[in-house]
């Protein structure tokens, strides 16, 4: 082979690998769902430097639990300029998830239902229930009732939708401390 045409070859395998490192997966979406907040509904303060206080039992009642989740809408390539209200990649959240970590005990996890849209390249506050009246009255939490004790839970929140131009699924994840206790009430 004469070294002119090796060199366009090389040139050629080099340029290749070059524009795949660049390439991206053209069967995503466009859009990229990212949680950047997560606040407590009762007092609106971030909730990452801290874990959320839920207290068993309240006057005899059980509260449901709830959160605000900042829910960011970027796009997945730094290629596409999205401006707020473009016309490509709005984001649709349809429902979301609740699965608790605990060690030795089980809480079953809770889904919800929502409709809110993220437009492309800007935030939404979604509003969802973090803890259901009905978790606090089954085991393992309704024995901190009678039982001088607490648990420290880990709960993993997922987001499901669909971006509005394309239909690709869209998934956003975090994650939070709960305390749970059956906290003295002031009198």
């Amino acid at each position: 082979m004469k070294p002119a045409a090796c060199m366009v070859r090389i040139s050629i395998v080099l340029l290749t690998a070059l524009a795949c490192m660049g390439c991206e997966d053209q069967n995503a979406p466009r859009s990229r769902l990212l949680i950047t907040r997560i606040a407590d509904i009762s007092t609106e303060s971030y909730s990452y430097d801290y874990a959320l206080l839920s207290d068993v039992e309240t006057y005899g009642s059980v509260f449901e639990d709830e959160i605000y989740l900042t829910v960011q809408n970027l796009p997945r390539s730094s290629l596409f300029s999205y401006s707020a209200g473009g016309p490509y990649g709005d984001a649709v959240l349809t429902r979301y998830t609740v699965e608790y970590e605990l060690e030795d005990e089980h809480i079953e996890p809770i889904a919800g239902g929502m409709h809110l849209v993220v437009p492309s390249g800007s935030e939404t506050i979604a509003r969802i229930v973090i803890v259901a009246a009905i978790t606090k009255t089954l085991p393992p939490l309704n024995t901190l009732l009678t039982e001088l004790d607490e648990f420290f839970v880990t709960a993993r929140i997922t987001l499901y939708g669909y971006e509005e131009s394309s239909n690709e699924a869209l998934e956003a994840h975090a994650a939070m401390q709960i305390h749970f206790a059956n906290w003295a009430d002031q009198q």
